[in-house]
């Protein structure tokens, strides 16, 4: 049966927001959705504007917001003692907008993603309508991590964010808005619930997953090539992209002096940018198709010094047999076996990161084993499919709805709506 959802970011879905709108694309066929997010720029109105083109069946509501207004709000949340970025989306153009809707639409269930967003639990509440919380990470877990590891930019934010985080989370979860709560991973649902104080398994898992059919393996790979991918200016992938280019890649080089490297990823920061052209390192920034380096690479690496939750660049990769070399923390959000499907490396052991790198680039028999077995791992565990599947069970249990048993789920089109600015 299908079910009518209000289904709320506070980005607009599109390809480098993985998640919202690779669910979206899934779920539409199945269920009626209108999509309310916020717009700051007008290259996010235009995503928009994009996106109607691309999936021609579900309704989004795109609401123009300052971005001026956005910090003023996060300013205004340290005197009184909230995170930054839980009062980054607060606008009451939005909750116009969703009053608006609720009165002209009559929804089953409200989907909320991300932490950003979240304050309209309330609202949803008050309006009567169940609700869905789609944590993605467990943020405050971040902060964590960010405070221990990060740049000093990064650590400093965290220093003052780290205790607003954690009580903002835990009542999010505590203050009853919400008939469930979802994370992409174990580890960030076991976080969470530990934060709020909640039995094992109140919090569930809907993984993150890859669209098997759109990377798919190359046929030519390019000896001595490595490519680490993300969008660099997320401060985690920053951090990666340093640590690696600082402590792996001058052994790599040392074994290999031929070996080149591409960091790909959209806004690298200016430091990554000098560094292009030198050591045999590409910094390429945004790239038309992320596929081309990865169906290309001898290699691809994820040598995360701090990070929450799933890591698309890792599945992705694996999607494009492309054998991979990752820290060992990427198995907290995914659950593959070291050897078999990726090489596993324990943090801060750059030697033995180097030593499994150029172990590939020398064996490139052995390196196209380990990356079929890789992409067979993410087609039978990580797929989209997979993932909106387990999401429509919970939508079902929130909404009240009779659950139904996993089946195959389709990819449908989608039309978009964006309100006057006037």
């Amino acid at each position: 049966m299908p079910l009518r959802i209000l289904y709320i970011t506070p980005y607009v879905p599109n390809a480098l927001r993985a998640r919202p709108y690779n669910l979206l694309k899934v779920m539409t066929g199945q269920h009626q959705i209108t999509v309310l997010t916020p717009v700051f720029s007008q290259e996010e109105a235009e995503d928009a504007r994009k996106l109607q083109v691309e999936l021609p069946n579900l309704e989004v509501v795109a609401v123009p917001c300052g971005k001026k207004q956005a910090i003023l709000h996060s300013l205004m949340a340290l005197p009184r003692r909230l995170p930054m970025q839980a009062r980054y989306c607060y606008s009451p153009a939005i909750i116009t907008e969703l009053r608006r809707l609720v009165k002209t639409k009559r929804f089953d269930l409200a989907h909320v993603e991300h932490f950003r967003i979240a304050y309209i639990g309330q609202e949803l509440a008050k309006l009567g309508i169940p609700a869905v919380f789609d944590s993605v990470d467990c943020i405050s877990l971040l902060v964590e991590r960010t405070l221990a590891h990060g740049p000093l930019k990064n650590r400093l934010v965290s220093r003052l964010e780290l205790e607003p985080t954690r009580r903002y989370e835990a009542d999010i979860l505590k203050m009853g808005y919400y008939k469930a709560v979802c994370a992409t991973s174990g580890e960030d649902a076991a976080a969470l619930e530990q934060l709020a104080g909640l039995p094992m398994g109140a919090v569930e898992v809907v993984p993150n997953g890859v669209n098997a059919s759109y990377f798919t393996p190359g046929d030519q790979r390019e000896a001595d090539t490595v490519v680490f991918s993300g969008k660099m200016s997320y401060h985690a992938n920053a951090a990666a992209a340093r640590y690696f280019i600082k402590n792996i890649w001058p052994l790599v080089r040392f074994a290999r002096p031929n070996a080149r490297l591409w960091i790909v990823g959209s806004r690298p920061p200016q430091d990554l940018v000098e560094i292009s052209g030198k050591h045999g390192i590409n910094v390429t920034g945004q790239v038309a198709d992320l596929r081309d380096y990865l169906r290309r690479a001898s290699v691809a690496v994820a040598p995360m010094v701090y990070s929450v939750g799933i890591q698309n660049k890792v599945l992705e990769a694996m999607a494009c047999a492309t054998p991979v070399v990752a820290t060992g923390d990427i198995k907290r959000g995914i659950e593959a076996e070291n050897g078999v499907a990726l090489e596993l490396v324990a943090p801060g052991h750059p030697s033995d990161f180097a030593g499994k790198v150029v172990d590939l680039l020398q064996n490139p028999k052995d390196a196209s084993a380990l990356g079929e077995r890789g992409r067979d791992f993410v087609t039978m565990n990580y797929t989209w499919e997979k993932a909106a599947n387990r999401l429509e069970q919970l939508w079902l249990k929130a909404s009240g709805k009779p659950q139904v048993g996993e089946k195959e789920l389709v990819h449908p089109s989608l039309s978009i709506s964006i309100p006057s600015t006037k």
